[in-house]
């Protein structure tokens, strides 16, 4: 079917004016913002990458496609695609649930034609099951998702030198917002494309994708026989219910624990002192790497850099330091076997610190100033491959708000738990760094569907509770032994 289209800023859109794809193009719908909770509101869109090769045969298939189901969309010209593959198409919602409807039609096109796809994108996520071929990303945000990154501390080093350019942050956020939160795919706002998407993943429509294969699903477990869900009398509470009797609490959408339960998955090994991590959670690490070329970064081991903020260092003052240096050291000596555990690669990641910042900044302009990488280069050789602080994992000690303790990013030391607690609390965010991402891209691991618990159910490591997660509760110092053992001495 052929579409006539006519170009507006750059892009073609379909004729006529009135039909349903141009319905956000010409004012009459809005594009859709999603409700997230926690009082975010977020509008996501879609990306086609099409390869140039093949590029005129594919458009044709996927325009047919979103123009007869009245999706919305734009798409370039073939004399632009050279360069810019990665936007062939740009999709945007118009209701809750198009995201999902959009992505399961354009994965049977997919599979039935087999479009190839383009050059990738370095600021949106590639959908599982989609060849490559569609990525997803942020574009819209509220005031209240950037309060919170800024609280947070989720914001990368580039952004916050961005940000600090600004006598406040809310003056930073003052012209994304005036566009109705309206991101642009340039300059420092791609970055905060990234970091948005970052602190939002778990919560946006299409992030459930990314805890299972979408092509092939494990069998479900047995349920019960009058549906999936009965009620049950009330168990422990449930930051100490260790779900592992075969049942699971389902949540409501305030994360509160209901009546009612969810039969688990009797084949899944739970998590043990000696294997943390459960097998559906390391199953699905290896489904998503591979190869431990999966966990390089431009040819380099991930590296961590923990680093005193400065704002806490009245609270983390001079005399508390040993502290703080027995409490970093022991999460170093943890990261490098526990890498290899959940990764199940050889590969060593290099670890620093910890360094107070005060001591290594340098000044860019008046009142502002960043990392001086050179300096930390100097004293830590071992970052000496690592061109700048975007190329690490910056953990910040003390950037995290108060009732919180631990994030891949932050840690909060403000609290009675031990060097080897604390070396077992990080092991479950590495959770997050190797098992939500490939050094960038998150891709989920959590098995549990969005109604019930956000983390792994199974005993393991990846259940986050205080202090960690529930095979760990009580069972730090066990756990971190098992990894971090003294090397026996070598004798002649």
């Amino acid at each position: 079917m052929a579409i006539k289209t006519e170009r507006i800023r750059g892009f073609l859109v379909p004729l006529p004016a009135d039909h349903p794809s141009r319905d956000i193009n010409k004012g009459r719908v809005k594009q859709y913002r999603h409700n997230l909770g926690d009082g975010y509101e977020v509008g996501y869109k879609l990306h086609v990458t099409l390869s140039e090769a093949t590029y005129e045969r594919d458009r044709a298939r996927i325009a047919s496609l979103l123009y007869n189901a009245g999706y919305d969309f734009k798409m370039l010209a073939l004399k632009d695609i050279s360069g810019d593959e990665d936007r062939a198409f740009t999709i945007y919602p118009k209701k809750e649930g198009d995201l999902l409807n959009i992505v399961a039609s354009l994965l049977k096109a997919i599979q039935h034609h087999k479009i190839q796809p383009g050059a990738g994108t370095k600021t949106g996520l590639v959908v599982p099951g989609t060849n490559g071929v569609v990525t997803y990303y942020t574009e819209r945000v509220n005031k209240k998702v950037l309060d919170d990154m800024l609280a947070a501390g989720a914001f990368s080093e580039r952004a916050m030198y961005e940000i600090n350019r600004y006598a406040t942050p809310d003056a930073a956020f003052k012209r994304t917002l005036k566009r109705g939160g309206y991101m642009t795919s340039q300059g420092w706002e791609s970055v905060l494309r990234i970091d948005t998407m970052k602190f939002l993943f778990g919560k946006g429509p299409l992030d459930f994708l990314w805890g299972e294969d979408i092509n092939t699903e494990l069998p479900p477990p047995p349920e019960p026989k009058k549906g999936g869900l009965r009620k049950t009398k009330p168990g422990p509470p449930h930051n100490k219910n260790n779900h592992f009797n075969g049942n699971a609490t389902v949540l409501d959408k305030n994360n509160k624990p209901t009546k009612q339960i969810r039969r688990l998955n009797p084949k899944v090994r739970p998590g043990s002192i000696k294997n943390p991590v459960c097998s559906y959670c390391r199953d699905k690490m290896s489904e998503k790497h591979d190869s431990p070329e999966n966990y390089l970064r431009d040819g380099r081991p991930p590296a961590f850099l923990f680093v005193v903020q400065d704002q806490s260092w009245k609270e983390y003052s001079p005399s508390k330091l040993p502290g703080i240096k027995e409490r970093v050291e022991a999460i170093m000596k943890i990261i490098p076997p526990f890498t290899n555990y959940l990764t199940g690669s050889s590969i060593r990641p290099i670890t620093a610190g910890p360094i107070v910042r005060s001591e290594y900044i340098t000044s860019v302009r008046p009142n502002q100033t960043m990392l001086d990488w050179k300096k930390i280069q100097r004293d830590y050789p071992q970052l000496a491959n690592y061109p700048s602080a975007n190329d690490v994992m910056v953990v910040k000690i003390g950037s995290i708000p108060p009732n919180a303790y631990a994030t891949t990013s932050s840690l909060n030391f403000n609290n009675n738990f031990t060097p080897k607690e604390w070396g077992v609390i990080y092991a479950h965010e590495l959770g997050h760094y190797f098992g939500n991402a490939r050094l960038g891209l998150y891709e989920k691991y959590h098995s549990w569907d969005p109604g019930g618990d956000k983390h792994c159910p199974y005993n393991c490591l990846f259940h986050h509770y205080m202090p960690c997660g529930n095979i760990a509760v009580g069972n730090e110092e066990a756990i971190y032994d098992n990894f971090v053992r003294p090397r026996p001495r070598r004798t002649n």
